[in-house]
């Protein structure tokens, strides 16, 4: 999981596009989700160790901070969405600027070929691909 992280971290420094704050806060929120989420099931056992073995206000402290724990679970995936939608305005609009700008800049010859409206068009469809690469995050 955190190989897969890495790779689609690197992926998208690599676009030249993307806000490395954001693309970071990204990789932090999911990587601490996910540590979470692993440890959830730990403390369902250690509260079900303690009921079974009659120590209720061990038991009772555990699920205190299993619900702390499961808070910050939540906490941190709603800051992943909040992030993800941040930057994926960012990413937006940085990608239309490059493809206007690329665009406006092109050989009159090439222009001739393909119009520049079906060629922003078509760039623009492929924006919204792009800004879903952080979404496996």
């Amino acid at each position: 999981m955190i190989k897969k992280y890495l790779t689609l971290f690197k992926k998208f420094n690599k676009l030249q596009v993307s806000n490395k704050k954001y693309v970071a806060l990204l990789f932090l929120t999911a990587m601490l989700r996910a540590g979470i989420k692993v440890s959830l099931p730990f403390f369902t056992s250690l509260i079900l160790d303690y009921v079974t073995t009659r120590k209720y206000e061990t038991a009772f402290y555990t699920i205190v901070i299993f619900g702390v724990i499961y808070l910050f679970y939540h906490i941190f995936y709603h800051l992943n969405y909040v992030v993800y939608t941040k930057h994926a305005n960012y990413t937006h609009n940085k990608l239309q600027e490059a493809i206007v700008e690329k665009v406006s800049v092109m050989d009159e010859g090439y222009s001739k070929k393909l119009s520049q409206s079906f060629l922003v068009n078509t760039a623009y469809n492929d924006v919204g691909n792009v800004m879903q690469i952080p979404d496996q995050f």
